[in-house]
């Protein structure tokens, strides 16, 4: 029978001279940003805030994208006739034909 496996692992850390990852740690001169700035979308973008269950609504269909998206404002950018891609910022998270209303990616 195998004993379980243990928890704690003794590991060299080689790659820091033997120091441990805490000793090397600084932290970050930057100032913490308690508040994002507003996201903005070129002036052809079609702009819709996600709701509060993960969707938008785009010529009378309600489309699911995500719920980590609630509250956000997306980008739709018409890329071919009737083919729209969706972006988040500057993060391309998928596309939509308007003729059947499936979002892909």
């Amino acid at each position: 029978m195998r004993s379980a496996p243990s928890t704690t692992r003794n590991r060299p850390h080689e790659a820091l001279s033997q120091d441990t990852p805490a000793s090397r740690y600084t932290s970050s001169p930057g100032p913490y940003q308690r508040r994002l700035p507003p996201l903005e979308y070129p002036a052809h973008f079609l702009v819709k805030k996600v709701t509060t269950v993960g969707t938008i609504r785009f010529q009378r269909r309600l489309l699911y994208l995500a719920n980590s998206l609630v509250d956000q404002p997306i980008g739709l950018e018409e890329t071919d006739d009737g083919i729209w891609a969706i972006y988040f910022n500057t993060v391309l998270i998928g596309t939509m034909d308007e003729r059947d209303g499936i979002v892909h990616g």
